[in-house]
């Protein structure tokens, strides 16, 4: 069996454990977060990261294993709570209907799975363009909406892309092997620190599109603690 992947995921761990075990008031954003975007990470794995981006070995020898689960899930937690980490800000609720904010965000994410299905399945677009575009379009609808969500949503990316470099490295350290896992025929072969570009993209767009979900559809804005 393979532990590349798993030790890249326990990795991730430790800085999704400082996270939850020192902001309790964002326990619950991280949970629910994180268990929506690892069942998202399941069935993009599944049906269309593997086929033509990146086919990661899991313990289990199957295309999707518990590795895939528990990144998304680690990973969606610390997207929505290192921004607030960091600057030392908590969520208030803003004075407005709850069905507005609901509305708001289902068209979001309407938005995101119709954009993902039409050019990943019915353009035969590569599921890399298809996943930032997915993602992208519809974290413009949020700024439409909810200006004061772009910092947020911008530094958020940003800090999650800085906290993947140090993880592909030391992974590559110990196995470099392991960037055979991605397939290289299909990719554009930029690989700053040895790291596939699409994936610091990726990790950049994900954090941007994410990190505002949970105050968008909650009606919450951030003040300083």
């Amino acid at each position: 069996m393979d532990f590349t992947y798993l030790s890249g995921v326990l990795m991730s761990f430790l800085v999704w454990l400082i996270l939850y075990m020192h902001r309790k008031d964002l326990r619950p954003e991280m949970i629910f977060m994180g268990t929506l975007v690892s069942l998202c990470a399941l069935i993009l794995e599944a049906f269309v990261w593997t086929k033509d981006w990146w086919q990661p070995k899991t313990i289990t020898g199957t295309v999707v294993g518990i590795e895939d689960a528990l990144l998304g899930f680690l990973v969606g937690g610390i997207i929505v709570s290192i921004y607030e980490e960091v600057f030392k800000d908590r969520l208030v609720h803003i004075r407005s209907k709850k069905e507005h904010h609901l509305k708001h965000f289902l068209i979001v994410i309407v938005l995101s799975i119709v954009i993902g299905n039409y050019t990943f399945f019915h353009l035969n677009m590569h599921s890399y363009y298809a996943s930032i575009l997915s993602m992208s379009i519809p974290t413009l609808a949020i700024y439409f909406y909810r200006r004061d969500l772009i910092i947020l949503s911008l530094a958020t990316g940003a800090m999650t892309t800085f906290i993947s470099i140090p993880i592909y490295c030391i992974i590559f350290f110990f196995n470099p092997n392991f960037i055979n896992i991605w397939l290289h025929q299909n990719i554009s072969g930029i690989m700053p620190l040895g790291i596939p570009i699409e994936d610091l993209v990726w990790f950049f767009v994900t954090g941007v599109f994410i990190s505002p979900l949970y105050e968008f559809w909650k009606g919450y804005r951030l003040e300083k603690l």
